[in-house]
């Protein structure tokens, strides 16, 4: 879903205002983050503290942006997502330290 509608741009704008040349990029890097944290059952205030959260958003939405993108390389993205999240919950786990 995210690639085609990063792909037909389906946002448009009648005003132009400071940002808006790539509001459909920042939609859907905003979409994409929300869906792949919400299946991982990450609240805003883990999002919000990590640092390396924010580096992931906007790493995705310069590439996005100036990158060609295709279904495979967000699939891609997704699942080396939820590679690192779940390795780094197995292994920061209180049974993993003992």
């Amino acid at each position: 879903m995210a690639y085609w509608l990063l792909r037909r741009k389906p946002l448009q704008i009648i005003n132009n205002f400071n940002g808006c040349e790539y509001i459909n990029e920042l939609f859907i890097t905003f979409y994409l983050t929300s869906l792949i944290t919400k299946a991982r059952k990450i609240d805003n205030n883990i999002k919000n503290n990590h640092p390396t959260f924010g580096e992931f958003q906007s790493l995705l939405n310069y590439n996005l942006k100036y990158r060609p993108v295709s279904q495979q390389s967000l699939e891609l993205m997704i699942e080396a997502f939820f590679c690192g999240y779940d390795f780094i919950s197995v292994n920061t786990a209180p049974e993993a330290s003992q």
